[in-house]
């Protein structure tokens, strides 16, 4: 879908647009710029006649598309987006003069961030050594490609993966129940000696890898990562057993929070209760979507800007939303 063939008029064109996107290019497209590609969709339509009702109007339709998918990365590539595309004086601009500059930087930041898989892959690639056994949780597309781009340096790579089964009352209708079946069905064609693992199989498995590595739905002011349910437990089983944990994650994920425990990622995490009816029973069940994983765990994160350690984290936040 290029830019030259949507507009949406109202925030329910976008908000349509928007889960469209989500079930056409959900192999293919993060969801953070899916929403990002809605919001340049909703500016060409807009026809608000002031900057800050313009602006407004981008907060509103941001917010729409959070309740749709509940996703900490839509959340921060939004607000990094609405940032981006405002950071250039528009005083002597009228509303039409600013929409069509906000639209240009608009799709400026959009192809930036769309090559932020290929910058982590180039950046990181010497991090991921010949004959390397690797630990993965879940599936992630940045972890996928800087697989497979090891596997195209000619990097003998071994991957165990993490079942990371989704419990059936998430609602989440965009990804399979366990998304570690799709990454060990991608990595298998395209040559990679792979396995698949219970999650509570990751304590047995640890000594016989080398490293682990993860992706991230989001990066907090501290370091720590925001991730699918299941990665703090491999995080913490990895230090225990000396293991170092790299988080492969785009700088568009970056976001101002900062948790000190799991009970306040609360918000993200609003169908973790429920029932489970089995044997004419109904018993009471608790399934997160994500934890939180702090920095200490972590190594070194692989981003599109740089290699960080955690403690640099916080200044490069500072520069995204500043």
């Amino acid at each position: 879908m290029e830019f030259s063939d949507k507009i949406c008029y109202t925030r329910e064109d976008g908000v349509a647009t928007f889960r469209q996107q989500l079930a056409d290019e959900e192999e293919t497209t993060p969801r953070a710029l899916c929403a990002v590609k809605t919001l340049i969709f909703f500016l060409k339509g807009s026809k608000d006649p002031t900057i800050s009702q313009i602006l407004e109007s981008l907060l509103e339709m941001q917010k729409l598309m959070e309740g749709a998918t509940n996703s900490i990365s839509v959340t921060s590539g939004c607000e990094i987006f609405r940032r981006f595309i405002t950071l250039v004086s528009m005083d002597a601009l009228d509303a039409e003069e600013c929409r069509a500059k906000m639209i240009h930087r608009g799709i400026v930041f959009y192809k930036r961030c769309s090559e932020a898989q290929n910058i982590i892959s180039k950046l990181a690639l010497p991090f991921i050594r010949d004959e390397v056994r690797i630990l993965t949780h879940s599936y992630s597309r940045v972890v996928y490609s800087l697989i497979s781009a090891a596997t195209q340096a000619r990097k003998r790579v071994r991957v165990i993966v993490t079942r990371a089964e989704k419990a059936p009352d998430t609602g989440d209708d965009t990804t399979s129940v366990a998304r570690g079946e799709k990454m060990v069905e991608m990595l298998k064609k395209i040559g990679v000696p792979c396995a698949l693992i219970l999650d509570s199989a990751v304590g047995y498995t640890m000594d016989k890898v080398d490293l682990v590595l993860v992706g991230a739905e989001g990066v907090v002011e501290n370091g720590g990562i925001i991730n699918q349910i299941g990665s703090y437990q491999v995080a913490v089983l990895a230090k225990a057993c000396n293991k170092p944990l790299y988080a492969a994650v785009e700088c568009y994920k970056f976001i101002r929070m900062y948790p000190l425990k799991q009970d306040d990622l609360s918000d993200l995490n609003p169908s973790g209760a429920g029932t489970l009816e089995k044997n004419n029973s109904t018993l009471p069940v608790s399934n997160p979507w994500v934890d939180y994983t702090p920095p200490s765990y972590i190594s070194l994160l692989f981003t599109d800007l740089g290699i960080l350690t955690p403690s640099a984290v916080s200044d490069e936040l500072i520069k995204l939303y500043s």
